[in-house]
């Protein structure tokens, strides 16, 4: 009994789709028109029919230079993560028009779902992306933070260089210095220092000297004769 009723349900089936020729009425073919923005999703283009390269560059200069991206490797994921984000944007005005246009509540759903699906991909190609880059960004920023430290440590040994030999310079001239000057005070008879040191004379001929120069009547002389 069930046998035939399958039979008959599969004769109507296919007797129906006869007659089904696609969307006629304006609100089917207007989403039917729209279905190359679900095809975008898996698609590396960063177009489909029907979206504007100008409303693109509109969208994707601004993010671009924000991201600012150093290199071809970090600019191929800025892009592509800017890509996919439009893309995520485009899909978001189709979720849109699926709510005004589908008044059936079956078609609506099924359409949401693979809606659904198809922003997860497009969402976790974009984060890849982006994930990407960020790392690709860091690791730079990494190398030009050693290599500044790199120029600030040499700049400081030259530095301390440059002092080291100006102290050096200045200590050389002082040592010269000091010998010019020692050379210029010492007597100009060496033999008479000597024989001074050798012989030196009695303490009575100082004090007779320093006696015989001072108008005092007083004798300066600390011996008493």
């Amino acid at each position: 009994m069930a046998h035939k009723k399958n039979n008959k349900r599969n004769k109507a089936n296919k007797k129906n789709a006869q007659h089904s020729t696609g969307p006629t009425s304006q609100q089917g073919l207007a989403v039917s028109s729209k279905n190359a923005l679900k095809l975008g999703a898996y698609s590396e283009e960063t177009l489909v029919k029907g979206e504007s390269q100008s409303d693109f560059d509109a969208f994707a200069e601004p993010m671009l230079r924000d991201l600012d991206p150093q290199g071809e490797e970090e600019l191929y994921f800025a892009k592509r993560y800017i890509a996919k984000l439009w893309r995520l944007e485009q899909m978001a005005v189709y979720a849109a028009q699926i709510d005004l246009q589908l008044t059936d509540v079956t078609s609506r759903v099924n359409c949401t779902h693979k809606l659904t699906r198809a922003e997860k991909h497009v969402e976790d190609a974009m984060w890849r992306a982006k994930k990407e880059l960020d790392r690709l960004q860091a690791q730079r920023e990494k190398i030009e933070a050693y290599l500044r430290q790199q120029e600030q440590l040499a700049a400081w040994q030259a530095h301390q260089q440059a002092v080291y030999q100006r102290a050096m310079q200045l200590r050389e001239a002082a040592e010269q210095a000091q010998a010019q000057n020692t050379a210029e005070t010492a007597p100009q008879n060496p033999s008479e220092t000597q024989a001074i040191l050798e012989d030196p004379p009695e303490m009575g001929s100082f004090c007779e000297q320093d006696f015989e120069s001072t108008p005092s009547s007083q004798p300066l002389c600390p011996v008493s004769g």
